[in-house]
């Protein structure tokens, strides 16, 4: 019991790392490709091809994952993702740009189904399960905070590309970390006939048409903002650090929505329709 725990608290702390160096880039890469030559529609396409490769991947994550364990699948997305940063200081031109968040981004869709799956073996019932996602996603909004100031502070410390490296550099030493501590679990599954559902059979669910497009219009939103913000703050010739900034006040506000502890006796209807007309 105590060394289930033990191994918890390693994925916790892996998690944690993860999202804290993933999000110091959040205001650097914009104002980065912009001085590399890109245009905002190239910038636009980046974020997108990215985004796109990360999908193709997790589609294909899970029955790899399932057949080869959890833990390589974070170990190695880690190793290949902080090369991967690493590159990105190296790059001479747009081309080179375009293709590295494209390869990152496909890496990376391996290593959030993983980590998930793993810790879910770690869960001895769905209360449980949900606790470790709640937990999760505090330290998830928390590292964003503390990372969005470090991004801006570090790309005016030490410059853009320099930035990348140490980034890299970080998620190679996280790759390592979870060599030595973390180990492979199976999750408890129960098994019931007739309950499995294909993608078709999901997609086809009319009860689940209003999840889908409230999901797909809250990362849309949020796609916008991620490009918007830094995007402008180069066109105002403002540096990283106020890019920073503006994005910990946005993660701050998610933090602030995640404590609402009280907000579960209400309707989740209604709480999808009131974040959508917030946003």
């Amino acid at each position: 019991m105590r060394e289930a725990t033990a191994d918890k608290l390693h994925i916790f702390i892996i998690m944690l790392l993860i999202s804290l160096i993933m999000s110091i880039q959040a205001p650097i890469f914009t104002p980065y490709a912009a001085m590399i030559g890109a245009s905002s529609i190239l910038i636009g396409i980046m974020f997108s091809a990215a985004q796109l490769a990360n999908l193709i991947g997790n589609l294909i994550a899970g029955p790899l994952v399932d057949r080869f364990g959890k833990r390589l699948f974070i170990t190695l997305p880690l190793l290949v993702s902080g090369s991967l940063f690493i590159f990105h200081g190296l790059v001479a031109n747009t081309a080179e740009l375009l293709l590295l968040p494209v390869l990152n981004g496909f890496s990376l869709a391996f290593l959030i189904p993983a980590a998930m799956a793993l810790l879910s073996g770690y869960a001895a019932n769905s209360q449980q399960q949900g606790k470790n996602m709640a937990v999760i996603g505090i330290l998830g909004t928390i590292a964003s905070i503390i990372a969005q100031l470090i991004g801006g502070k570090l790309g005016v410390m030490v410059g853009y590309a320099n930035s990348y490296f140490v980034i890299g550099a970080a998620l190679i030493i996280t790759s390592v970390y979870t060599m030595f501590f973390l180990k492979d679990r199976q999750a408890v599954t129960v098994n019931r006939r007739n309950q499995s559902l294909g993608l078709i059979q999901v997609l086809a669910n009319p009860g689940l048409h209003v999840v889908f497009l409230t999901g797909f219009a809250v990362m849309y939103i949020h796609g916008v903002i991620i490009y918007e913000i830094p995007y402008l703050s180069v066109e105002k010739g403002l540096s990283t650090v106020t890019t920073g900034k503006m994005f910990s006040f946005m993660a701050i506000g998610t933090f602030f929505s995640l404590s609402l502890f009280f907000i579960n006796h209400f309707s989740p209807v209604k709480r999808l329709i009131f974040g959508l007309f917030g946003s």
